[in-house]
């Protein structure tokens, strides 16, 4: 893809899917998302920036030509955005993303919505997120970028067709566009959770995880991936200093519970 650069005003924008050589970040040597990009000795691994990103691990990639149907349109905020309208829906991933929670994880996702959905209509998912651990836990909210994978943690909601075994991922098309900076991680962008705690839309409004809308009938799949993991995926910043990471925050992927929906 190409990027258009402003440098007075900061701003960001793809102009078309035209691959482009994937930039080369160094995560920390050793790591296990280094490892899992297939890093050398000296920890240096290759990922997909401003498109897919590894999720802890080089994530499936997304083609944004081709859609689950329509999807929702979006009219442009910006004077920078790269089109007038985007379309935001389900957009077709090359493999299945996983699909079960990693044994034994303190925390745990939970995804509730309806059986039953309209077809074109948007329908609403309820996400929240339990400890079930002996001690607290920290956790990082979603960020400004996540949801663009510009930044760690990705808050992911994606669907697979139970006919086709097709899977998907809730994003944005090609013509998508906005402001490349983003805000600068806070103190308060940290959650710490107790034993047993249950917290409700964990991960604040820069997850878009809550609407989503299918305009083609049939049984779906639907599903919440988080990932935050060690290396740059996590500490990677853009737009000012990040206040520091906790020792002891979360790191690594949480998959909730699986929503099944029948498209009318």
């Amino acid at each position: 893809m190409l990027l258009c650069v402003s440098v007075l005003a900061g701003c960001k924008r793809h102009e078309d899917a035209t691959p482009r050589p994937a930039p080369v970040f160094v995560p920390a040597p050793d790591s296990s998302l280094a490892r899992a990009l297939g890093a050398d000795d000296a920890g240096r691994g290759v990922f997909r920036a401003f498109d897919d990103g590894p999720a802890c691990g080089n994530g499936p990639r997304v083609d944004r030509k081709k859609q689950l149907g329509s999807g929702v349109t979006a009219h442009a905020g910006s004077l920078m955005a790269a089109a007038p309208e985007t379309p935001f829906g389900f957009f077709e991933l090359d493999r299945v993303p996983v699909e079960s929670a990693p044994a034994r994880e303190p925390l745990r996702l939970l995804l509730t919505g309806p059986k039953k959905v309209a077809r074109g209509a948007l329908f609403s998912l309820k996400l929240a997120l339990k400890s079930e651990g002996e001690s607290p836990a920290t956790y990082v909210r979603a960020m400004d970028g996540s949801f663009e994978h510009w930044r760690a943690p990705f808050v992911d909601l994606f669907a697979k067709d139970l006919a086709s075994g097709r899977a998907y991922r809730w994003t944005y098309g090609a013509s998508y566009g906005r402001c490349g900076n983003t805000n600068a991680r806070s103190p308060d962008d940290f959650v710490t959770i107790a034993p047993g705690q249950r917290i409700d839309e964990p991960f604040g409004s820069w997850a878009k995880v809550r609407d989503a809308m299918i305009d083609v009938p049939g049984k779906y799949a639907l599903w919440v991936i988080y990932a935050a993991c060690e290396g740059v995926e996590l500490r990677r910043g853009m737009g000012g200093p990040d206040a520091p990471l906790p020792k002891d925050v979360f790191e690594g992927i949480l998959v909730s519970d699986k929503v099944i929906v029948e498209v009318e």
